[in-house]
């Protein structure tokens, strides 16, 4: 009898992964489209490796929806009121970031403002976490968030189904993607996340260089050996060399973490509510920071310059703050060696990523 319970145990999980597994490619893609590797889209020097990548297996890349998310992304039916798109906050010139002006984004009614500065939406094919406080975890997750928060699109995703399922377009762009006219927000979830997955910086005059196409200036060769320099810009433990140009990680940078108004933003504690992660915010890119302006989780700074004397000598102390910052003296650098880190930090900035036409608003 134990056997035949085994037996049947058995053939149960094979039926019940059978069945997911064919539902599961329902909704994967069309039957005739053809999926595209994604490494066709990894420039020279970043990992490719799939551990390295955020891929899911059940939504492969393929033109028709890749075309799909790039419509949505840039429709403002995505917002509760119609005035507002992914792309309105998420400019392609200023590297997917909300421009120079906007410490703080406003939200589709044009009144309210975001909590934190908007993040560059670019090579998030190499994140395992998204926002700033990590609260999404994947791309395909955090593509509704801004879509249904209050404060910034307000849009109710019953209502955006209903919506895009009664445009004259949608319903065959899904079909052509999906397979079916049917529209979900798990597919509008897809949809956004094969786009997203495609916008990749990696054409930079620091990537030239790497790959022997240009040479450095001096002043661009000074910054970038203090931008490596243990002693100097130490700017190489959250800001890896190499294709990310940022660790990933969680990290307490020694801001003083009170806003206007006097109430504190606790960062990636208000997630997890474990103590050691009070205040901490994920490392951002380095790559066209240039373009970026303002700086940091809350846009207080608004220049290169301005981020460069505060990790050279503005920097508190506290008790979270990041180890390898915690064991370096302040006033490090001559203020000809912060021109020169600055210099290095414009060499990262990609405008062939800026105009790629690809990216670009198709309406």
């Amino acid at each position: 009898m134990k056997r035949i319970s085994i037996y049947f145990f058995l053939i149960t999980i094979i039926v019940v992964v059978y069945s997911c597994r064919k539902d599961y490619r329902i909704i994967e893609q069309a039957p005739n489209n053809t999926p595209i590797s994604i490494k066709s889209f990894i420039p020279p020097g970043f990992p490719s490796l799939s551990s390295d990548l955020n891929i899911r297996p059940d939504n492969p890349l393929t033109e028709e929806g890749i075309a799909l998310g790039r419509r949505l992304f840039y429709d403002v039916k995505l917002s509760g009121n119609n005035t507002q798109s992914c792309g309105s906050c998420h400019i392609q010139k200023y590297a997917f970031t909300n421009g120079p002006d906007l410490p703080l984004s406003f939200g589709a009614d044009g009144i309210s403002r975001t909590k934190r500065n908007t993040p560059p939406s670019f090579n998030l094919l190499w994140s395992k976490h998204f926002m700033w406080d990590g609260s999404q975890p994947g791309i395909e997750e955090q593509a509704t968030g801004p879509i249904t928060n209050p404060v910034e699109m307000n849009q109710d995703l019953k209502l955006l189904v209903n919506e895009l399922q009664s445009d004259p377009n949608y319903p065959a762009l899904f079909k052509k993607a999906f397979g079916s006219d049917s529209i979900t927000i798990a597919r509008v979830q897809m949809a956004l996340g094969q786009f997203e997955r495609t916008i990749i910086s990696g054409s930079s005059k620091y990537d030239l260089f790497m790959q022997r196409k240009v040479n450095f200036t001096p002043d661009e060769y000074a910054g970038l050996a203090i931008f490596q320099s243990m002693t100097l810009g130490d700017c190489v433990h959250c800001h890896s060399l190499g294709g990310a140009f940022t660790d990933f990680a969680f990290k307490h940078n020694g801001l003083d973490t009170a806003l206007p108004g006097g109430t504190i933003d606790v960062g990636r504690f208000g997630i997890t509510h474990q103590v050691f992660d009070s205040m901490m915010f994920k490392t951002p890119t380095l790559r066209n920071i240039a373009l970026t302006s303002p700086y940091m989780h809350d846009g207080r700074f608004k220049t290169l310059e301005e981020v460069v004397e505060f990790y050279d000598h503005g920097f508190y102390r506290n008790k979270n703050l990041d180890v390898n910052m915690a064991l370096l003296p302040k006033n490090r650098m001559t203020v000809t060696q912060k021109a020169q880190l600055v210099t290095f930090l414009k060499t990262l900035t990609d405008t062939v990523f800026t105009k790629d036409t690809k990216l670009s608003n198709p309406f």
